[in-house]
């Protein structure tokens, strides 16, 4: 029964943002919108660096902790999570400064409405998936459905009193999830700890989020260095290209997200068996949930004209033509995922760093020869053989480790 809540939650999330990107991009325009995706990487790199650190580290160390112990680990990790806070306004200021030197200038109080928004989505982020961790997979349905409610009704208004902007979008946003982390606190419990046991857990977190973190951090400048090059050389309506791409293939994200929300625990229970339990439920995982992604990725790709046109309207279906890209790229995030799960499961994290470094490395050299070279085809052939780099180097070190 929890695994469909957690399901549940992951769609109500994943469309409730569907429907909100899709309803800046009808609003806005492809360049505007174009605009809203370069600006929301900038949150994406502060969760693909809080990822790693912190939440999947909780999510595996933390199911396995009890009583007193228990307690003491969640209550080292969140001060962890505010110190990360702090460090990630500074993070966000870097790329506000860096962005006005090499595309065009922002606004500044866009980009303090934008900070508001990133560090309190990341922080609630960080709540939500506490409680996933402790299995009260109900309070975390709730209140994310509570939020896009609150949004939408806000968006609502906006657009009736003609106030409908990114600025608005962004401080409407930051407004309510501080609102719901506040909220999330009173099922927290914190205790006491001295220095010493905040640093014995956090350097026990260290033995899985270092080697995951390089490898987040350079999967996220290989992800996304062709969004921005593209846009460097081709101008923003090329981001919102990519963004609508990637909206397309938005329901495939809730089996994923569902994947890495509850995955993770039920795996580290089989591994407490034995290796080959661990085996056995992830063979599973890719056998029977890999039906449901290659009917999912077929039809999206038939029919992907169609789908464009009915939620962006008709002029938009002539991107379509690229839709065969992001077809095979995902089967290859699916697989992926999986394998990532199992590495993760047996602690051997450090794994990691050379698929990252590989693909990282591809990005670096080739991304700007191929954009210049065959425009939005060439961005789109570097998203591709990343997954294929990464899979090819997991699948050998899933086989490795299980001997």
């Amino acid at each position: 029964m929890k695994v469909n809540i957690v399901i549940i939650d992951q769609a109500v999330v994943s469309g409730s943002r569907f429907l909100l990107t899709l309803l800046i991009a009808r609003e806005f325009g492809i360049v505007e919108y174009g605009k809203y995706v370069v600006l929301w990487s900038s949150i994406l790199l502060l969760t693909s660096i809080q990822t790693p650190l912190i939440i999947n580290p909780m999510m595996t160390i933390g199911a396995r902790t009890k009583g007193v112990k228990h307690d003491e680990y969640f209550t080292s990790i969140l001060y962890f999570q505010l110190i990360f806070t702090i460090i990630s306004f500074f993070i966000l200021l870097l790329i506000y400064l860096i962005s006005n030197l090499f595309f065009v200038a922002n606004n500044f109080s866009l980009f303090l409405y934008l900070s508001l928004y990133g560090i309190t989505y990341n922080f609630y982020e960080y709540f939500r998936k506490y409680l996933i961790t402790i299995y009260d997979d109900k309070q975390v349905l709730i209140k994310d459905i509570s939020i896009y409610l609150l949004i939408f009704s806000g968006i609502l208004i906006l657009m009736k009193l003609s106030m409908f902007s990114l600025s608005s979008f962004f401080l409407l946003s930051f407004g309510i999830y501080l609102i719901f982390t506040i909220s999330i606190v009173k099922y927290y419990k914190i205790i006491n700890i001295d220095k010493k046991t905040f640093f014995q857990y956090l350097n026990k977190n260290k033995l899985y989020s270092i080697p995951m973190l390089k490898l987040s951090v350079m999967q996220f400048f290989s992800g996304h260095l062709f969004i921005y090059l593209s846009v460097y050389l081709l101008g923003s309506y090329s981001s919102g290209i990519i963004g609508i791409l990637r909206n397309l293939f938005a329901p495939l994200l809730v089996l994923f997200m569902m994947l890495d929300n509850t995955v993770p625990r039920y795996a580290t229970k089989c591994y407490e068996k034995g290796l080959v339990e661990l085996k056995i439920y992830i063979n599973k995982l890719i056998k029977n949930w890999g039906i449901i992604v290659l009917l999912s990725i077929t039809f999206l790709t038939i029919f992907s004209s169609e789908i464009i046109s009915l939620f962006y309207g008709i002029e938009y279906s002539k991107y379509a033509t690229y839709t065969l890209w992001f077809s095979i790229s995902h089967l290859f995030i699916y697989l992926n995922r999986i394998y990532s799960i199992y590495i993760r499961t047996t602690g051997k994290t450090s794994s990691f760093s050379k698929q990252g470094l590989y693909s990282f490395l591809y990005t670096i050299i080739f991304t700007f020869p191929l954009i210049y070279a065959f425009q939005l085809n060439g961005a789109f052939l570097v998203m591709l053989t990343q997954q294929i780099i990464i899979f090819s180097i997991l699948l050998k070190d899933s086989r490795y480790y299980a001997k």
